[in-house]
């Protein structure tokens, strides 16, 4: 039976489509819905199974007998009207309202987005020019010294911020005739690292390690303040100070040592200064490359026409909290909602305060889908093997987990989704190129007419594409 389908756009490339069914249709779903529940049931004077059509619905009303199947017949009806009408939605359609008499679905069908380049390859960006700064390798070298400064013993007079090995003891004297001194500290070996921001009790401590050598002793009197916290406020004692070592937090020399000690492939100081260059100079090349990227994408969006439905925005806002989670979970954090649910967040506001970056990355995404379109560009199996060879390839210095974690790789990366994944990378490369070399004005190639499919090519995308649909009736839910 042909159903009653009608379609009206709707705002943000939605569309509402009613779906009609047959009354025969309706009225045969309805019998088998009675005998289903008279199946169940037993009702007064008949047995089970035996209630007539219109006893079933005297009993359990006709609404009841509608909810038996409305939500399977909306999945079945839904389906063939997509068929039907040879509509292919971006996404899974929204049920937006169920009436009876006749039985009619109303439907919002979000559509596949609408890209319009415009003249895309008059577009035009400055490259801009990049180059390592003179004091940026010094930078970098002293960033080297900092990670590989130590403790080293000095010669001199101490510092604030040395460490000292000491041997101190200090006594309070007896107060009255007779009385033992109190010893309050008697330590051998003991490191102290005076410090002026914050000094140690009682107050001159570290003052009076400043200036000691190696070797040296002091008898200094301390007394602490009658307000301090210690046992022994408001008395002095003497402190005996012996100096065995002073150490000093230094950064090693910058010499041809220094650099074979940082990169054995770099044994003297110049060529560690050439490396680290280099290094530079390809970070700020690539740093430069991907803004220089988003800055043309950014440039094709404002001459091009777009038109897309509010799920492409959803489907960003998903994707974007799956890569959050994964990053969780590389810091031992499980789920998601779990992080919310521990650091008293909510999951809807964190969403929501997404939204206008997703919308910014999936208009650009877009542009990029449509570029690999217009531009025609593709993937070989070879560029997809190629590729795989070197993500999968085993360095020879590899630990047994790391051995574990490239073999369960190489099994995902060549599987057929796996090779999908690599192959949607490539393709995306291949589109910030061009789009780089667009902006840029490089000579591009000339692109091949496009070709209309035929009717049966038409016929038989549709027919596929039928068969895979979203349900209306899981979208409502």
């Amino acid at each position: 039976m042909t159903l009653k389908v009608t379609t009206a756009p709707r705002e943000g490339r939605q569309l509402e489509m009613q779906i009609e069914v047959p009354k025969e249709r309706v009225d045969q779903e309805l019998r088998k819905a009675a005998a289903a529940v008279a199946s169940q049931y037993r009702l007064p004077g008949f047995r089970k199974g035996k209630a007539p059509y219109h006893i079933v619905v005297q009993q359990f009303g006709l609404a009841n007998l509608y909810g038996e199947f409305v939500d399977s017949l909306g999945d079945e009806v839904y389906k063939e009207a997509l068929a039907q009408e040879n509509i292919q939605p971006y996404a899974m359609a929204a049920l937006e309202n169920v009436t009876f008499d006749p039985l009619t679905y109303t439907l919002v069908l979000p559509m596949e987005p609408l890209v319009d380049l415009g003249d895309y390859r008059s577009v035009r960006v400055d490259v801009p020019e990049t180059s390592v700064a003179s004091d940026a390798v010094d930078e970098a070298l002293d960033h080297l010294r900092v990670e590989h400064a130590s403790w080293q013993e000095v010669e001199g007079p101490s510092a604030y911020g040395d460490m000292l090995t000491t041997d101190v003891k200090s006594v309070i004297a007896p107060v009255a005739e007779g009385d033992e001194p109190i010893v309050v500290l008697d330590e051998t070996d003991w490191d102290v690292t005076p410090d002026a921001e914050n000094p140690m009790d009682p107050p001159g401590f570290d003052e009076a390690l400043i200036g000691m050598q190696k070797g040296e002793t002091k008898e200094i009197v301390l007394a602490w303040p009658a307000d301090s916290k210690s046992i022994n406020a408001g008395k002095e004692a003497t402190f005996t100070i012996t100096v065995k070592q002073i150490e000093r937090y230094q950064k090693p020399e910058l010499n041809d040592e220094f650099a074979a000690l940082v990169d054995a492939e770099a044994p003297t100081l110049e060529a560690l200064r050439t490396k680290l260059g280099e290094g530079l100079q390809a970070s700020q090349a690539e740093e430069a490359a991907n803004a220089y990227a988003t800055e043309a994408i950014d440039a094709l969006l404002k001459v091009a026409t777009l038109e897309y439905p509010p799920a492409v925005i959803e489907d960003q806002l998903d994707s974007m909290l799956r890569d959050y989670e994964m990053q969780l979970r590389q810091v031992g954090i499980e789920s998601l909602a779990g992080f919310f649910e521990q650091t008293g967040q909510s999951m809807d506001d964190f969403r929501e305060s997404l939204r206008e970056q997703a919308a910014v990355s999936a208009e650009r995404n877009l542009i990029l889908s449509e570029i690999i379109r217009a531009e025609q560009l593709k993937v070989s199996d070879e560029e997809i093997d190629a590729r795989v060879a070197e993500m999968v390839q085993i360095p020879d210095d590899a630990d047994e987990d790391a051995l574990a974690q490239f073999t369960s790789m190489q099994g995902l990366l060549k599987s057929s989704y796996g090779r999908a994944l690599v192959s949607n990378d490539i393709i995306r490369e291949k589109a910030v190129a061009r789009v780089q070399a667009i902006a840029r004005g490089d000579e591009l190639p000339e692109l091949a007419a496009e070709v209309e499919p035929t009717a049966e090519a038409a016929a038989e995308a549709t027919s596929s594409a039928g068969a895979d649909e979203p349900s209306a009736t899981e979208s409502a839910a």
